[in-house]
């Protein structure tokens, strides 16, 4: 805080001490007219060290000292905490002329498009010329509690090009006087822990045709694939389970498992993306995955065409034995996500998406027979991070092929919050709080355009964020639908709305099975629909078997096990109802949920 004249033509600089340490000096001559030093504590998060938790408190302290008591009437002190989407693209532009022959040509130029979303934005109103205006030494301790729907922090660099989710805290200056003068620096932030609950995937085992050269049948491969949990966190270990039955003349050499991380962003109608491999490994051999001769895949080929009651008595023999090979864990492969992953996420500006594929590699010239699944990688809870190892013997892990090294920097951390040097205060005013909300302020995208620099182009009138969403306590199912949308952690802001009685007597008791049925398809990340329905269903005032019924109908394959296996317990007509969701399920559902089904049914 200073005198609202500037002498000599000097401008007002901040001198930088350490990453967490902003000291703003003004100089008058020989005499320093006053100084502000912002300080953010180190996160002390044990779980994910280094990061600023999403849901956990920021605190910090702000350090002023004013030489002079004649400030203007318009000053101020704030500080913000800012987070946005922040990507760069860059694209060729063909340009069309006609040359001094009169001959049509063409030459391309390299552009950029430039394109950002506010995903939060918090103000922290620290002092004015009305709450400070003597000369003395204030400290302004802060308090924030982090929204705890935010993505974590990521840089994804390409060439010439990249894809960011930035947080920085800053402290300005203004004013008249101080011609709205700040300083920022980035803080590293991780998203909510993701729920403990695991969900695995069981999707039912198919027959693939395997076909030679596209068109000439070769006969059938039938496999499946289970694993513990498609959710995993960075350095965790996924555990996959893979059984088939090959009934063709392919030769199978060998059964691949691999993660994959696709990052892609969008700005002013151009995209670009990059796909890693996480990790690859491969799957011991079977009797089972030897081939047929061709004499034997005819001889069985005909005797299934002629007996239909053979054909469907093999078929559940199959299924039963694949099931049981993968219950016990007869061929599992254990997949470790490496620190360098990114986080799963969806935004508008940009997405990073993560797959399992399983790949059963046949000889040349014949289909290799794929399957493709979601996976999401997030922060990991207490149980993530306290899991055992495997129970499989070393025998079946397969690591031959030696875990990739990576070196990864760890987050800045902030200094130490300590007062500048020989400071002793003479007025500490009470920390000011600023408390969570439900409600996260989602900005609209802005875009811009560039040419061949890194800079975008600044449009000539400011650019003010709107929300896409206008925060509102109301409640309403409307309401509900539309901030699960955009939700990073929507089980944790599901269970927040629930907690709030207003909420679950005016939504969640009344719900139909359409209605639970909606809020479960607006969940953005698949992987949380499980979550979100297991919360809601104790809400609703009669959960009915006709509400697992509506959600096994909507949501996808793979998730129907686990959809059913979840909300058994919670229905209140299932001892005379129960006939109603077996006449859903397929027979390999029905083998998947029997334990759940006598466990549900005896409790009734």
């Amino acid at each position: 805080q200073q005198n609202s004249t500037p002498l000599n033509g000097e401008v007002p600089e901040f001198e930088t001490n350490t990453a967490a340490d902003l000291k703003y000096t003004k100089k008058m001559g020989n005499a320093s007219s006053g100084s502000v030093s912002l300080v953010v504590h180190p996160p002390d998060d044990p779980l994910h060290p280094g990061y600023y938790v999403a849901g956990k408190k920021l605190r910090g302290v702000v350090y002023a000292q004013s030489l002079r008591d004649d400030l203007p009437a318009d000053s101020r002190m704030e500080l913000y905490l800012t987070g946005k989407e922040d990507v760069k693209v860059r694209y060729e532009e063909t340009e069309y002329y006609t040359d001094s022959d009169g001959e049509r040509q063409s030459r391309t130029h390299t552009r950029y498009a430039y394109s950002t979303r506010d995903i939060v934005r918090i103000t922290v109103p620290i002092a004015s010329d009305v709450t400070n205006g003597y000369v003395g030494r204030y400290e302004y301790p802060f308090e924030i509690e982090l929204p705890f729907n935010l993505p974590t922090s990521m840089d994804h660099q390409g060439y010439s090009e990249y894809c960011r989710i930035v947080y920085k805290v800053k402290l300005k200056l203004g004013g008249s006087w101080f011609n709205n003068h700040s300083q920022e620096y980035i803080i590293p932030v991780m998203m909510f822990p993701m729920p403990v609950a695991p969900v695995p995937y069981n999707l039912q085992p198919f027959a693939e045709k395997v076909k030679f050269c596209c068109c000439f049948n070769s006969g059938n491969i039938t496999f499946g694939v289970s694993i513990d949990d498609t959710r995993v966190a960075r350095q965790d270990r996924m555990n996959i389970s893979f059984a088939c039955y090959n009934e063709s003349t392919a030769e199978i050499e060998f059964v691949s498992a691999k993660i994959s991380e696709k990052v892609r962003w969008y700005a002013h109608g151009h995209s670009s993306s990059s796909t890693t491999i996480l990790v690859n490994r491969n799957f011991q051999r079977t009797e089972r995955m030897d081939k047929l001769s061709k004499s034997e895949v005819k001889r069985r080929r005909d005797s299934d065409s002629s007996n239909a009651s053979h054909q469907r008595n093999m078929a559940q023999s199959r299924l039963r034995e694949i099931f049981d090979a993968i219950k016990t864990s007869e061929n599992m492969v254990t997949l470790f996500i490496p620190q360098s992953a990114h986080h799963t996420y969806s935004g508008q500006c940009c997405e990073v998406k993560h797959t399992l594929t399983i790949q059963i590699k046949t000889a040349f010239g014949v289909s290799n027979p794929t399957i493709r699944i979601p996976i999401q990688i997030g922060a990991a809870s207490e149980r993530q991070l306290d899991a055992p190892a495997p129970s499989a013997p070393p025998s079946q892990w397969n690591m031959a092929e030696p875990e990739p090294d990576v070196t990864v920097s760890a987050p800045p951390l902030p200094a130490p919050s300590a007062p500048p040097l020989g400071w002793e205060s003479e007025v500490v005013v009470p920390a000011i709080v600023i408390p969570s909300s439900n409600d996260v302020y989602f900005g609209e995208v802005v875009e811009t355009d560039g040419h061949e620099t890194d800079q975008p182009v600044v449009p000539v009138v400011p650019v003010v964020p709107t929300p896409v969403i206008v925060p509102s306590n109301e409640p309403s199912l409307q309401r509900l639908i539309d901030e699960l949308k955009l939700a990073v952690s929507a089980s944790s802001y599901v269970k927040r709305k629930i907690a709030d009685q207003v909420w679950k007597d005016q939504v969640f008791s009344t719900l139909t099975p359409q209605q639970f049925v909606k809020i479960i398809r607006a969940t953005a990340i698949e992987f949380d629909q499980t979550e979100v329905a297991e919360a809601i269903a104790p809400a609703v005032d009669q959960f009915t078997c006709q509400y697992i019924i509506a959600t096994i109908r909507a949501v996808s394959d793979w998730m129907r096990v686990t959809m059913v296996n979840r909300l058994l317990s919670h229905t209140v007509d299932l001892a005379t109802n129960s006939e109603t969701i077996l006449a859903e399920l397929s027979d390999w559902e029905k083998l998947s949920t029997e334990r759940e089904f006598e466990v549900c049914l005896l409790q009734h």
